[in-house]
């Protein structure tokens, strides 16, 4: 799909992630004016960064929702404004309760990503809160191998995979968050298309982006990592 500047998608569903307080006083970025005249009512940001401003919002309707933007300038900016064209793309293509869903996106360097606010309790959070078992904690662990899968089977790989970036309903539902990373598989059986945005969080990194191998995603993998670190081995066919 190509999207010509500020053209303008509307769907349902989804999310992305958080923390940090905005300046008091700041003018709105160009983004969120342009949110704004669309429709949401702009709460207040929750993290910047060099590239991208992340805010809390709601419709007209009171969904709450996340707004992701490009900030900075120039080249910096238009790089963001790429970058969240591919995570648009990303989410757009898959319709699936455990993947967060687009709201409303505007491409172009004053555009914006806009998805549902599911919560703020991570996976980290829930475990702290609920302290689960080890049956319980094998069991959400599972469900988070299980919605991974249905990114592979799109032939997607999320990129960042790590707690922060899984959100727990208040139904005990795990939704996958912040699609920033994602890369798609253009052959699925030999190779990852790798770009400026290959990376994540050293210690949640995939195996194959850590080790600098190409290898096809593998849920079983997920599963072993996720049972060594519960302190319990778990069997790759377990994820079959």
């Amino acid at each position: 799909m190509t999207l010509r500047e500020n053209e303008q998608i509307r769907l349902i569903g989804g999310t992305i992630g958080l923390i940090a307080e905005d300046e008091p006083g700041r003018p709105l970025d160009a983004s969120l004016e342009r949110a704004k005249h669309d429709g949401f009512e702009i709460d207040g940001c929750i993290h910047q960064s060099d590239a991208f401003g992340v805010c809390r919002g709601a419709t007209e309707s009171g969904l709450e929702v996340i707004i992701k933007h490009p900030s900075g300038r120039g080249d910096q900016r238009q790089k963001a404004a790429a970058q969240l064209r591919d995570e648009y793309q990303a989410l757009s293509s898959i319709r699936h309760d455990a993947v967060v869903q687009v709201v409303s996106y505007v491409a172009g360097e004053t555009g914006y990503l806009a998805t549902v606010f599911e919560g703020d309790r991570d996976l980290t959070e829930w475990a702290r809160a609920t302290k689960p078992d080890r049956q319980a904690l094998a069991e959400m662990l599972m469900r988070v191998v299980a919605s991974v899968s249905v990114l592979h089977e799109a032939g997607l790989v999320h990129g960042d995979l790590k707690p922060q970036h899984v959100v727990i309903r208040d139904d005990g539902s795990p939704v996958l968050i912040d699609f920033g990373l994602t890369e798609r598989w253009r052959d699925i059986d030999r190779s990852i298309q790798t770009s400026h945005r290959i990376g994540g969080t050293s210690h949640y990194m995939a195996p194959e982006i850590a080790d600098s191998r190409v290898t096809r995603p593998d849920p079983s993998q997920a599963c072993t990592r996720a049972g060594r670190s519960s302190g319990r081995r778990s069997k790759p066919r377990a994820a079959r």
